[in-house]
């Protein structure tokens, strides 16, 4: 391509007409070349038309060196030049490859169309030759047809009548046939005999020729029906038994009859292999899975065969040509009604197993036997389910396993209400028992209660497992109910709520019956007859009783420990087990909501133990500081105070009473002492005690004191100080009812005392300090208000009995 000269007229570049003519042919074989390829064919109407575009058919070369020139110093016009030289040389070898490739397969062409040409004048001389040989074959034929065609009448004729006596011939010939086959035992054949001339026989039995052969051959047939019948008593083999009836299949007019003989020999050897099974079972719990199993190898596996056979000889496509379709439904019809009702029977009875092979829910084995039990049940109902899907047993199965798990989990949950029950009732039972021999003094409620968690937690812990067991077995393949509602509902909502729900029960319960008096159970009104899981369920109800009769004893320490045991399990137990049941049993399938519940759950049996271990705390108190009124008051009305001595000591009774309150302050030791408050280090004087005496009778009727408190905060001084004021309380009512003498008023000041005192060791902080000394004083204003004659003892006189009966303690 060469750049044109520049015209200094115009100013704009132009190409000369040689130049012009020189570059038709080039633009023409660029059109042919384009037009081969394709090269056009995707170029846009724009594109072609652009008179810049060097590429395409609307090129203008005037135009293009004019916007060149206008555009480009010089480098740049030699910088395009040698680009455009080097893309037309790229171009000129890609055209001469082109070329070669083209030229060669134009020389192939040429080739190939010569060899067809020469393999083509051959071909036409084989057609002829071919053409030839028909055309003598032809003249053949006609030749052979014409000579044979006055023969050919009468060869049919003769063939017809030979076909006709050979029939002839068999049917007078059929009895003897047929006894011939019986005496040898070719059963099968003197059937087949029967079976190919039975139609014709029937047809022309009316005969006088043919009446001898048909009742001849009904008679053979009738004995050969007989002994088939006699055989199937005797018959071993499954593929005897299924000749047998094929047999009798092609013999018998009566199917629907010969159906129903098939399905009651089937049903027969069916209880004949369920009662081996039972037997070989007896009452021994452990051999269950191998019945199952021996039921799967035997009962099952012989009903098969026996479904099997009944298919193959009147329902299956091997069936008898006679068996019209009516005749097959009605067969059919008849099995699935024998399948649906012996199965039904099988799978109730496998449900009993079941029941038994779960056994004592939750103890160590037994959901792996009832895993195993189950899996080998529904693996044998499976193989039936292949063989008879219309009466889809295996769903009957699995529905049989569901209701058995879920049996089993409301088991499991009695279980451990029956586990928590027991072990608290055993827990208040050694304390009744302590307390009856007045040793609960080294009794640790906090230890005591510390055992009954542990062994509720490994309780748990050990039915998890077991139920575990059951959600990883090969079970949730059979049924949609292990993916949701086995993990969800039946655990962690059935068993474990189960269980939070009981203990809710077990610790709310005193607090709210403890007034009216439980109905113990009757053992007589025991019902024999009910199942062995009526009876578990029952368990933990019988546990509930027993708790329910000891906390109507009233022990005040069964009421501390039972709030300790509510407070403990809040803290440290129903979070716990509902997070591991939650993690250990997840649901399958997407349900956001579970956990929602389980958290709401946790929340609400969390609530419902703390605020039964405030109740039952109150309880305690209330309970306590009547026993200990009840003690004092017994030593109040006993005692002649209006000639009593003058005082020694301190009465017994306050000695009593000092041993009972240090026994109750041992009990809760368990408590957390309150945080602001500070025991005093120097001991209390006597004028001190008389000087906060007179002060709170002067606050006595500004100050209103609550004696039973229905709020008890959970520390050792609060709880005393609310058993004290109940204690002193009481006691001031039992002076008001007392006449005392001089020597009287004096003991209940010395004992007052001494009981104060001792009260100020437990009791260190200043508002508890005030209560008790507002009660102290009233103690002492009812005593002077009881003496006609009042004459109180000075603080030193008080301080040297009180020294002296402590020496002489000592």
């Amino acid at each position: 391509l060469s750049l044109a000269t520049t015209n200094t007229n115009s100013g704009t570049p132009t190409m000369s007409d040689d130049e012009d003519e020189e570059q038709t042919p080039v633009r023409r074989k660029r059109g042919l070349l384009k037009l081969f390829y394709g090269a056009g064919a995707t170029s846009s109407p724009a594109a072609s038309s652009n008179p810049l575009d060097i590429n395409g058919d609307g090129f203008d070369p005037e135009k293009y060196m004019g916007k060149v020139m206008a555009e480009c110093d010089l480098p740049q016009l030699i910088a395009r030049e040698e680009d455009l030289s080097r893309q037309i040389k790229a171009l000129d070898s890609d055209m001469q490859t082109l070329v070669y490739e083209n030229y060669n397969k134009f020389i192939s062409a040429t080739d190939t169309i010569r060899n067809m040409k020469g393999q083509v004048d051959n071909m036409e001389d084989a057609m002829a030759s071919l053409a030839e040989n028909m055309k003598s074959i032809h003249a053949l034929s006609q030749e052979i047809d014409s000579t044979l065609a006055p023969k050919r009448n009468q060869v049919l004729k003769l063939s017809s009548s030979h076909l006709l006596l050979k029939k002839l011939q068999f049917l007078f010939e059929l009895p003897a046939r047929l006894n011939m086959c019986v005496e040898r035992g070719s059963l099968a054949q003197a059937v087949a005999y029967y079976s190919k001339a039975s139609s014709i026989l029937a047809r022309y039995k009316t005969l006088d020729s043919f009446r001898g052969i048909y009742d001849e051959c009904t008679a053979i047939v009738a004995n050969l029906i007989a002994g088939l019948r006699r055989e199937l008593d005797t018959c071993a083999a499954m593929e005897k038994v299924a000749n047998v009836f094929e047999l009798l299949n092609q013999l018998e007019p009566d199917k629907s009859q010969l159906h129903q003989l098939m399905l009651t020999k089937a049903n027969e050897q069916y209880q004949h292999d369920n009662k081996a099974v039972m037997d070989q079972l007896g009452e021994d719990d452990s051999k269950i899975l191998e019945a199952v199993e021996l039921s799967n190898s035997t009962t099952l596996c012989n009903l098969a065969e026996w479904i099997i056979a009944f298919q193959d000889v009147f329902v299956g496509e091997s069936a008898s040509t006679k068996n019209k379709r009516p005749e097959k439904d009605s067969a059919q019809h008849q099995l699935f009604v024998f399948c649906g009702k012996t199965l039904s029977g099988y799978s109730r009875q496998v449900q009993g197993w079941l029941a038994r092979a779960a056994g004592d829910s939750g103890s160590v084995g037994s959901s792996k036997a009832f895993t195993q039990t189950a899996c080998a049940f529904l693996d044998g109902m499976a193989k039936l389910h292949s063989l008879i899907p219309q009466v889809d047993v295996l769903k009957f199965a699995a529905d049989i396993v569901v209701a058995c798990v879920r049996a089993y989990c409301r088991a499991a949950c009695t279980r451990l209400k029956d586990k928590f029950g027991t072990v608290v009732q055993q827990v208040l039972t050694q304390l009744q028992g302590m307390e009856d021999s007045h040793d609960l003094t080294g009794v640790n409620v906090s230890e005591l209660v510390a055992s009954c968690v542990e062994f509720t937690e490994t309780t748990c812990a050990d039915v998890m497992q077991e139920l575990y067991a059951i959600a990883d077995s090969q079970l949730a393949e059979h049924h949609k109910y292990f993916l949701q509602e086995f993990p969800v509902r039946s655990v962690r909502q059935g068993v474990m709520q189960g269980l939070l729900s009981f203990i809710d029960t077990v610790v709310s319960g005193p607090t709210q019956q403890h007034n009216r008096a439980p109905v113990a159970a009757d053992p007589a009104a025991t019902d024999t007859s009910s199942s062995k899981a009526t009876e578990v369920e029952a368990e933990g109800e019988v546990a509930l009783t027993q708790i329910t009769l000891l906390i109507h004893a009233g022990l005040p320490v069964f009421f501390l420990f039972l709030s300790n045991l509510a407070q403990t399990l809040a803290d440290k137990f129903v979070a716990k087990v509902t997070q591991q049941a939650t993690e250990q049993f997840p649901a399958k399938t997407a349900d956001a909501d579970s956990k929602d519940v389980d958290e709401l759950t946790i929340s609400q049996h969390v609530r419902t133990l703390q605020l039964a271990s405030k109740n039952l705390l109150r309880e305690f108190v209330h309970r306590e500081g009547r026993t200990l009124s009840s003690l004092l008051r017994q030593h109040m009305t006993i005692t002649d105070w209006a000639s009593a001595s003058p005082p020694q000591a301190a009465s017994l009774y306050v000695q009593e009473l000092t041993t009972r309150l240090r026994r109750t302050a041992t009990l809760l030791a368990y408590l957390p002492d309150v945080d602001d408050f500070r025991r005093k280090t120097s001991s209390l004087s006597a004028h001190a005690l008389n000087a906060k005496i007179m002060s709170a009778v002067q606050k006595l009727f500004s100050e209103r004191l609550d004696i039973f408190s229905k709020k008890v905060e959970p520390f050792k001084q609060t709880v005393m100080l609310a058993v004290c004021k109940i204690v002193l309380k009481g006691y001031a009512e039992e002076v008001r009812l007392c006449t005392l003498s001089p020597n009287g008023l004096h003991q209940i000041e010395v004992d007052a005392h001494a009981l104060h005192v001792y009260l100020h060791d437990i009791i260190y902080d200043d508002a508890s300090e005030r209560a008790v000394s507002t009660l102290m004083s009233q103690v002492v204003t009812a005593a002077l208000n009881r003496c006609p004659q009042p004459e109180r003892l000075e603080k030193d006189q008080i301080d040297a009995i009180c020294g002296t009966a402590e020496e002489t303690t000592a």
